[in-house]
């Protein structure tokens, strides 16, 4: 189950746009609490994409830059993945809005994400907005036969400033070098699942 919900931090100022997925097994055991019934799974019709997540003749589309791989002073010793959409209608003398996604370029794509962007900003819908799909840190193996530590919960499931920290003083930052982005608060939007939505919700 998806729900989209608007919010803001005082700690990330950002109005958020958070995609929170609620886990299999939680809907199974509760399914009173998100207005559920319980279906057999072989009961249950696929869910239908609607046209905007289908690429569709007559809509620009934008374009998927990177991997680019950027180091941190917040958390300190890792290093991370990054990839930027740039819509069609980007251009460099007007600030974009920013949409910002965890879990990176995997989790975007899942979601048929830069698709619906592209048919969104077409129709108007949506104002241009640069997305910039980031994976969580990883530590790099220091020795031969060892293997390289994973650090998403520790940025993703913390509750403290750190992670908006990161995004404020070092992702944007680092982004704004190449892309020209909107410094207002109210043009920023934060998207995760799972933990994802966790980090989103808190920064």
């Amino acid at each position: 189950m998806i729900s989209m919900i608007p919010s803001w931090s005082p700690v990330f100022p950002m109005r958020l746009l958070l995609l929170i997925v609620i886990g299999p097994f939680f809907v199974a055991d509760h399914p009173e609490i998100v207005g559920l019934t319980r279906v057999a799974a072989a009961e249950e019709p696929d869910y239908p994409l609607p046209p905007e997540a289908h690429k569709q003749e007559g809509v620009p589309e934008g374009k998927i830059e990177g991997p680019f791989t950027m180091s941190s002073k917040i958390y300190a010793g890792t290093e991370r993945n990054y990839w930027i959409y740039v819509p069609a209608q980007y251009a460099a003398d007007k600030p974009a809005c920013t949409l910002i996604v965890q879990d990176g370029l995997g989790r975007a794509q899942g979601w048929n994400l830069p698709q619906i962007c592209d048919h969104l900003i077409h129709a108007g819908e949506m104002p241009v907005t640069i997305g910039i799909y980031v994976d969580p840190g990883i530590v790099p193996a220091t020795k031969a036969k060892s293997q390289p530590r994973f650090n998403r919960s520790f940025e993703y499931d913390a509750l403290g400033d750190r992670y908006a920290r990161f995004l404020l003083e070092e992702l944007i930052p680092e982004v704004s070098k190449k892309y020209s982005l909107s410094s207002d608060a109210n043009d920023r939007a934060l998207a995760g699942a799972s933990s994802g939505g966790i980090c989103a919700f808190n920064a």
